[in-house]
């Protein structure tokens, strides 16, 4: 389901959430095109059905609706499906504009919150919930705002709730300073009696209620994006090892995960400092032309930039369009579809030896 803003995302042609007003919101702060993208499964918890990776998952990789972890990677891949065909939803759309990233939204909780054990595992759950979407999409201080689980009028705060608000305790989880923020929806309860229907878990059904839950959430965003600092290589290692000072690990040319890509490549790729990455994948050759994939970052650092080149040698190296004096050339084109870019470099004339490989400099 896709298209402009406006009632029926969700279960129903006739109800909202709080992507209403936070689109709306959203939309008036930036003047220009905004992608709201949803995902909404009823009766789902964060203890076991959206639980993130580093948590544990009982499975390698979940596989069907009751697997640990499954609505995680069904979420991630939905956005990642979005973002690879956003012109579908707003036709006036320039891939050569690109997108960025800019925040993830997050009202959950029912479903742990009536269950003790799930209740307890709450706080560490999102924790690692956090980290654990910033690193899938390669976007490491990732603005992050939650909206409590604050529905049923009680004026006592759940367990639920409690691990919910101590995400903005910035002592507990300093890394979360400034890009994780919090909002209190308790305040936004309307008894069954000044509302459409009986149901707790859904706030009763009112209208109003997600438009609150919605209005307050694009204002957090708000302030985490104006408040954010710079997005340059230093700002994006420090968010994957805080505190660290050492060249080996947090250098540009560092490899503290020993797969092979120096940081700088890392960051260009939107993939994980500390975790093996795979890197380019899929070659391919057909005549005078080869083709690869790299992962793409939707938000690379700011003082980055990525070149292509090639060499008949393994010595000699030539940027796009280049080649030795009266020899062949090769050029190449990327084009990026989601968080996946595929490079397809044509060479002028067939060549016995093609190498190929992706740098990427320091601006």
């Amino acid at each position: 389901l896709s298209g402009g803003l406006s009632a029926g995302y969700g279960a129903r042609s006739d109800t909202v959430g709080p992507e209403l007003q936070f689109g709306h919101a959203m939309g008036d702060y930036y003047g220009q095109d905004v992608l709201i993208i949803k995902t909404a499964w009823g009766g789902k918890s964060l203890r076991t059905d959206f639980r993130p990776p580093s948590s544990g998952w009982s499975l390698d990789t979940p596989v069907t609706a009751g697997d640990e972890g499954f609505y995680y990677k069904e979420m991630l891949d939905f956005v990642v499906a979005a973002m690879a065909d956003i012109a579908s939803t707003i036709p006036a759309y320039n891939p050569a504009d690109g997108h960025e990233i800019v925040g993830f939204g997050w009202h959950q909780g029912w479903n742990d919150r009536v269950t003790t054990a799930f209740a307890n595992e709450y706080e560490a759950n999102m924790e690692k919930f956090i980290e654990d979407v910033r690193a899938s999409l390669g976007v490491p201080d990732l603005p992050f705002v939650i909206a409590t689980t604050g529905m049923d009028g009680n004026p006592d705060y759940s367990t639920v709730e409690l691990a919910q608000l101590e995400m903005e305790n910035f002592t507990a989880y300093p890394h979360f300073e400034g890009n994780v923020a919090v909002t209190n929806t308790q305040g936004f309860w309307f008894a069954s009696g000044s509302s459409p229907a009986n149901q707790g878990y859904h706030w009763n059904r009112n209208a109003e209620t997600y438009y609150l839950i919605g209005q307050s959430m694009a204002a957090e965003m708000q302030t985490l994006i104006e408040s954010a600092g710079g997005n340059d290589f230093s700002d994006w290692i420090n968010g994957f090892f805080p505190g660290e000072t050492d060249p080996a690990i947090i250098g540009l040319g560092a490899d503290p995960d020993g797969d092979e890509l120096a940081n700088a490549l890392e960051a260009w790729f939107g993939t994980h400092p500390g975790e093996f990455s795979a890197g380019v994948s899929n070659l391919g050759t057909d005549g005078t032309t080869t083709t690869c994939e790299h992962p793409q970052s939707a938000d690379p650092p700011s003082d980055l930039s990525g070149f292509y080149q090639w060499s008949p040698n393994l010595n000699d190296w030539y940027d796009s369009g280049n080649g030795p004096g009266g020899g062949p050339t090769v050029s190449f084109v990327p084009n990026t579809v989601g968080t996946t870019t595929t490079v397809t470099a044509t060479a002028s004339e067939p060549l016995a030896d093609l190498f190929l490989r992706v740098g990427v400099m320091q601006n």
